[in-house]
């Protein structure tokens, strides 16, 4: 009698040869999608880490050029102010109220007035030689001039024809004259005022009596002060900028320019213009357009004194180039 075939059952412990296929298949699939998403959360940390270190970088040249800016416009604004106090220094003399007085020199000789000139004279001489001005000029009422120091030239019929910019402040005028960087003249004048015990008819009022007038070349004075810095860049300046109706004046040599070039000038609605963004706002930080039109990290401060605007900037290529070499390097 024949008896029916036996199926050998499975072995303990023998996997057969499909399940193998599949656990291995399976086990693989699992492992290369721990690699993706392991080399996913790599590239995001790695882009997280360079965008903070991006971001670090544009915080500190930022915040450098600010710190430079508020040290600049200091030094400019304390400039300007000794200025300002040679010409009141100047114009409230005893002896410059006696020349520039028709009653004070009534009773004084030729002789007399002389010596009152000499004396004057020297003091002014005193004046160019110690803060360099080019030219110190006393003025009669009608604008004639009535004494200047040595080595000054003649003063023009206009003290400042067609200035770049101007400020006054009560008997104060101060005025940029010129027509480029390298001839900037700053020009102080200040009214001479007769003494207060002259003055009792006209309830305090205090007549005008003539001017004083000090001429500063700005080019070996205020703007050489300006680019005196620790740590010199590629393309960091300092610029001064004033406006004029609807332009920006830059009345400082710019970096990449020759000083002897007329005044450089743009449109003060220029997009992102920092220069712009000093005048108009005061107190600006951050990512603008120069001049050239680069891209730049800078800082603008206004000064209150003649109205212009300070910028302090570098290129934001050079700002960050060493970021740029870093975020290569993690790519490789």
């Amino acid at each position: 009698m024949d008896s029916a075939p036996h199926e050998n059952p499975p072995q303990e412990g023998v996997v057969q040869a499909g399940g193998t296929s599949a656990a291995r298949g399976t086990s693989k699939w699992r492992a290369g999608a721990a690699l993706g998403t392991g080399v996913v959360a790599l590239i995001f940390i790695a882009a997280f880490l360079l965008h903070r270190e991006y971001e670090n970088v544009i915080g500190f040249w930022e915040a450098r050029q600010a710190l430079m800016a508020e040290s600049q416009v200091r030094a400019v604004s304390s400039w300007l102010g000794e200025r300002r106090a040679d010409a009141e220094v100047l114009a409230a003399l005893p002896s410059v109220n006696i020349l520039v007085s028709h009653r004070a020199t009534a009773g004084f000789s030729p002789a007399a007035r002389r010596e009152i000139e000499e004396v004057l004279r020297q003091v002014m001489e005193r004046f160019t030689s110690v803060y360099g001005y080019s030219g110190i000029y006393l003025l009669d009422d009608h604008g004639r001039e009535m004494l200047r120091s040595a080595r000054a030239p003649v003063l023009g019929p206009q003290i400042c024809p067609n200035p770049a910019s101007t400020a006054a402040q009560g008997h104060m005028q101060i005025m940029l004259c010129g027509i480029s960087p390298q001839d900037s003249v700053l020009v102080f004048s200040t009214d001479v005022l007769e003494s207060g015990d002259e003055s009792p008819a006209r309830g305090g009022e205090r007549q005008v009596l003539g001017k004083v007038v000090l001429q500063m070349p700005l080019a070996q004075t205020l703007y050489a002060m300006l680019n005196i810095l620790p740590s010199p860049t590629e393309t960091g300046e300092t610029v001064l900028v004033c406006r004029q109706g609807g332009e920006v004046i830059f009345i400082s040599p710019t970096r990449f320019a020759n000083p002897d070039q007329p005044f450089r000038r743009v449109r003060v609605d220029t997009p992102g213009l920092a220069a712009s963004a000093a005048l108009l706002t005061g107190n600006v930080s951050g990512q603008y357009s120069d001049y050239r039109g680069e891209k730049v990290l800078a800082a603008g401060r206004r000064i209150g004194l003649t109205g212009w605007g300070l910028v302090r900037k570098i290129d934001r290529s050079e700002a960050l180039l060493g970021f740029y070499r870093t975020a290569i390097l993690a790519g490789l």
